[in-house]
């Protein structure tokens, strides 16, 4: 059943983007935070690791993306990791892929602020208390989140997409200096360049989270494509909870690699590797040995399982010990 139903006649059309719209998006979220700690990470593992890891978890990411695709064409129903949770396991299914999904997203909107407030920090050579600066963050991108489809967003992300990788040109990149989130190590043209491109990517993000709550309120209702003050103020109550709590999130974790860290501990080890695995072997049940084919795939799926489920413990562990050990950042803290 599609979620937004019927639109010929509603106010508000969701299902409006081109595909190359919605690449557009999905090229402008995926190059903001993780390019921006690539430096970093590269610094520190050197360069010919860094290069295998990245092919090697990239081939693996471009397979559990199609595997993703998969479950969606045998699944049309499917919208979210909420639904593909109902798919396998029903109600509790739905329930623990629902939360998780917006935990995720609730946590990269809270490294979007962070980064925000470290570019500003950077850019007026810390003109003021860095929690004004996370505020100023949210208030922004609260703003830019208030509209309730993402066609117009495809535009600006077109533009702004293309800011981390130019920055990279005059940064430089694996130097031994090299810190997170690059390039806001300096006030340089590279920190300039890249500013709006954090705001669009984490606004992405944030209207997402949006739209899995309101739709999971008002699916199967007609407040779904209306403008009235009910559906207009919820929507708007929902993103301001949303970007408050995103907010406290980056205030109480204010170290970037830390952070992020987290976040793909938590979640990415899971919704790029792990889930993927288990859609896997959910639509091949019972034809794990019917074909060569099929047995190889099931043993790489397997594995991929395992790759997900490392990267999450291993993770954790790591950047647990992280935010532990670290006392050169101070929650709710005026200091850079």
């Amino acid at each position: 059943m599609d979620a937004f139903g019927d639109e010929e006649f509603a106010e508000v059309k969701y299902k409006t983007m081109n595909w190359w719209q919605c690449g557009i998006l999905m090229v402008a979220e995926t190059v903001s935070l993780g390019i921006l700690s690539l430096p970093g990470a590269v610094a520190g593992i050197g360069m010919a690791p860094a290069v295998v890891i990245l092919i090697g978890l990239g081939l693996m990411a471009t397979y559990t993306g199609y595997v993703i695709g998969q479950f969606k064409w045998k699944y049309p129903q499917v919208c979210n990791m909420a639904d593909a949770g109902e798919v396998m396991a029903g109600p509790i299914g739905r329930e623990v892929l629902g939360v998780a999904q917006m935990l995720f997203l609730v946590f990269i909107m809270a490294s979007h602020i962070l980064t925000f407030s470290v570019a500003l920090n950077t850019i007026t050579e810390h003109g003021t208390c860095t929690i004004v600066f996370g505020v100023v963050g949210l208030v922004v991108s609260f703003i830019c989140s208030l509209p309730r489809t993402l066609e117009k967003m495809s535009w600006l992300s077109l533009v702004c997409s293309a800011g981390p990788l130019l920055s990279k040109i005059s940064y430089g990149i694996a130097l031994p200096t090299v810190s997170s989130p690059a390039p806001y190590t300096t006030n340089s043209p590279a920190s300039q360049l890249t500013a709006p491109q954090i705001v669009i990517a984490g606004v992405i993000n944030g209207h997402v989270a949006f739209k899995l709550v309101y739709v999971r309120i008002f699916a199967g209702t007609d407040r779904m494509h209306k403008r009235d003050w009910v559906s207009v103020g919820s929507w708007i109550a929902i993103g301001l909870v949303l970007w408050i709590i995103a907010w406290i999130i980056a205030e109480a974790i204010p170290v970037f690699d830390n952070l992020l860290s987290l976040i793909v501990a938590l979640f990415a080890s899971w919704f790029t590797y792990g889930l993927s695995g288990i859609f896997w072997l959910y639509m091949n049940w019972g034809l794990y040995f019917s074909s060569w084919r099929k047995t190889v795939l099931m043993v790489l799926n397997v594995l991929i399982f395992g790759v997900g489920a490392a990267l999450c413990g291993l993770g954790l562990y790591v950047s647990g010990k992280a935010i532990h050990d670290n006392t050169g950042s101070e929650s709710f803290s005026c200091a850079a």
